[in-house]
């Protein structure tokens, strides 16, 4: 029978009824009285549940189902899930944009940037064409990088098509003119991707 028209209080009774076990004696043993958290910690609680769904690529939607809800509220009865799946996915939004703006704010900071770039195909044959930017953060004192993305590229993938797409990606990339920091290219040794140089009007020593 379906669980999830039922009240999950109710359901796991009936769940120790159809195995033969013995369910609590007393109801309110699956109850547990909601605390409000403060705001700090709600906000901790809310971030780790974000990461938790974006981690293991789970649906935003658990967060309104009965059972999930009750077992949060077990491990943590100050918690009380009482949000919908579009609640968290504006905090995956908001915190996307953090991160937007603080990247821009880097890459407004750096002197050069090195790219390394490839085409790959999905299973569906769709050709996707992955850029990755490495360059050196002041602020953490070390090397790092981001994957900018993989950018459909419809055939066919000729030197002039790939130096197209690459400066368009770098040149307008979160307001920033990445293209005019490019010191270092790396790719396979294809034909079109060792020819785009000549067609981004990059030299090979540059």
């Amino acid at each position: 029978h379906s669980l999830q028209e039922e009240n999950p209080e109710k359901a796991l009774f009936s769940l120790y009824e159809e195995d033969g076990t013995t369910a609590p004696s007393d109801p309110s043993l699956l109850k547990f009285k909601s605390k409000k958290l403060s705001p700090q910690k709600q906000q901790l609680t809310e971030s780790n549940l974000l990461n938790f769904m974006i981690s293991g690529s789970h649906p935003f939607s658990m967060v309104e189902e009965p059972f999930f809800r009750t077992f949060v509220n077990t491990l943590n009865p100050e918690y009380n899930v009482n949000h919908t799946a579009e609640y968290f996915c504006s905090l995956l939004n908001n915190r996307a944009e953090m991160a937007k703006n603080s990247l821009s704010t880097e890459f407004q900071k750096v002197q050069h940037i090195s790219v390394a770039c490839d085409f790959w195909t999905s299973h569906n044959r769709i050709p996707f064409f992955g850029l990755t930017v490495h360059w050196f953060n002041s602020s953490k004192k070390k090397l790092d990088f981001i994957d900018l993305g993989c950018f459909p590229v419809p055939c066919p993938h000729t030197s002039e098509v790939v130096a197209s797409n690459l400066k368009n990606i770098l040149s307008s990339f979160l307001g920033v003119n990445l293209f005019e920091k490019l010191l270092c290219y790396v790719s396979d040794n294809g034909s079109n991707m060792t020819e785009l140089l000549d067609e981004c009007g990059i030299s090979n020593n540059r």
